[in-house]
């Protein structure tokens, strides 16, 4: 029973929200990655299902008075510098293995 529930559900949500999730595969197929604000843009009009009742899968376990975890707050990521132009001349490695190479013999 449960599984069918579940089943209904995700085809209820999904088939609800299909403009919006092709909308999301179209720009991951244009972009490839997205950020949390061009998600958030893509999201805003989702249809959530109603929150369904707590089930309990027994009377006798009663629901935990402890709250969850907190999550901690992100941390930002100051964006990549551009490379320095002595990085831009540096040799590659397979260049530089090049170099000491010897050079092949001639032949007749």
């Amino acid at each position: 029973k449960f599984i069918e529930q579940a089943h209904s559900e995700a085809h209820t949500v999904l088939s609800q929200n299909r403009k919006i999730l092709d909308k999301l595969a179209l720009e991951l197929l244009e972009k490839e990655t997205l950020d949390q604000e061009q998600i958030a843009k893509i999201f805003v009009g989702i249809k959530k299902l109603k929150e369904r009742p707590l089930w309990l899968s027994s009377d006798k376990r009663p629901v935990s008075k402890v709250p969850p975890v907190k999550v901690p707050a992100r941390k930002v990521v100051a964006a990549a510098k551009a490379p320095t132009k002595a990085a831009a001349k540096a040799p590659t490695r397979t260049a530089a293995k090049a170099a000491t190479k010897p050079a092949p013999k001639a032949t007749k």
